[in-house]
């Protein structure tokens, strides 16, 4: 605990020196349609993604879809993403691990997080700050047919990243 105490000052070396934890890679900028995290250790059974300040170019959702070495999965997804504040609103998804923006230009900020509850069942959940004072949150469950090996992160439909940056750390 000491050697974090000492260094507050950084989010990354706060990051860094999770006991248990492996920074996956340097902090991604998203644009584009997104980004895919490959070569995924078989032993990994936790995956937190953190989201600082993402938002898309129009009104779509932020998604999140895993993959074993056949390919990044796109069906089969039992999953739900939705928002609070003065209004609620939420959506059931079945082609991704969704976070619900409902906006463009909106910035969301905070973690998903992933856990194989053994035999390649993975459960999800994500909680976050969306800047027009909404709380994003959600869940869901996707069985695949072998071992985590990569995850993409994507605008939705015809959408690209504006702006933000994403990174993932994961532990066995």
């Amino acid at each position: 605990m000491s050697g974090i105490i000492g260094q507050v000052g950084s989010r990354s070396n706060i990051i860094n020196n999770l006991s248990g934890f492996i920074k996956r890679a340097s902090e991604v900028t998203l644009s584009g349609t997104g980004t895919t995290f490959t070569n995924i250790p078989a032993y990994v059974n936790t995956i937190i993604i953190s989201f600082y300040e993402v938002s898309l170019n129009g009104t779509a959702n932020i998604k999140v879809q895993i993959g074993d070495s056949g390919g990044i999965e796109t069906s089969s997804y039992e999953a739900v993403g939705g928002y609070f504040g003065a209004a609620t609103y939420n959506e059931y998804y079945t082609s991704s691990f969704p976070i619900t923006l409902q906006g463009a230009g909106r910035e969301f900020s905070g973690n998903m997080i992933l856990t194989n509850t053994g035999s390649n069942r993975w459960s999800e959940s994500h909680s976050g700050y969306i800047d027009t004072n909404k709380i994003a949150g959600g869940g869901g469950a996707k069985t695949l047919s072998s071992i985590l090996t990569q995850l993409k992160i994507l605008a939705g439909s015809t959408d690209n990243f504006d702006k933000g940056y994403v990174n993932i750390l994961y532990t066995g």
